[in-house]
């Protein structure tokens, strides 16, 4: 018998979707191929987005930003992929300024969703301040020090996902 692969093909796809801030919303994207494509997406910035505590990737090609913030606004990019090839399609977002929502009650987590810290005291251990926060210290061009407290201060918590990507490539890693 011969094995015989089929790229990628986006068969449906959100092409463009209007929110308004801090609305859950969900990005469709819909492929076949032979093997089975996976799913990837990037975001306006060209970074690639992982799950994390306000996005979530489904293996069915869905990705859902659950408190949107104007700065999502722009083209996010489909990528379906497979041993015989890639293929993509764009999906802009437009989120719109809300009136009712206020940021500084609900503040944006910037780029990583695990507030940290690099500065310490003069005697190298930390701060009074930071004993309640994960922080980060020692760091080197290959490592760092991260230090977080015990997770029965901090309700709801079950564990820390540490992320880093290197600037050769912009992937990230989990």
């Amino acid at each position: 018998e011969e094995f015989v692969c089929e790229p990628p093909m986006i068969t449906r796809h959100t092409s463009k979707m209007f929110v308004m801030e801090g609305q859950e919303v969900s990005l469709r994207c819909k492929s076949i191929g032979d093997p089975e494509p996976s799913t990837h997406w990037v975001s306006p910035d060209g970074k690639l987005i992982g799950n994390t505590s306000r996005t979530i990737c489904y293996e069915n090609g869905s990705l859902d930003i659950l408190k949107a913030s104007v700065k999502d606004s722009g083209k996010f990019t489909c990528i379906a992929s497979n041993a015989a090839g890639e293929a993509t399609a764009p999906v802009e977002l437009v989120v719109n300024p809300s009136p009712h929502f206020d940021p500084k009650l609900d503040p944006d987590p910037g780029p990583s969703d695990i507030p940290t810290s690099i500065k310490s005291n003069a005697s190298g251990g930390q701060a009074r301040s930071d004993l309640q926060r994960v922080s980060v210290s020692d760091l080197t061009s290959s490592s760092a020090t991260i230090r977080w407290p015990p997770q029965n201060h901090i309700p709801g918590v079950r564990m820390y996902q540490i992320q880093y990507n290197s600037s050769t490539d912009d992937i990230l890693i989990y």
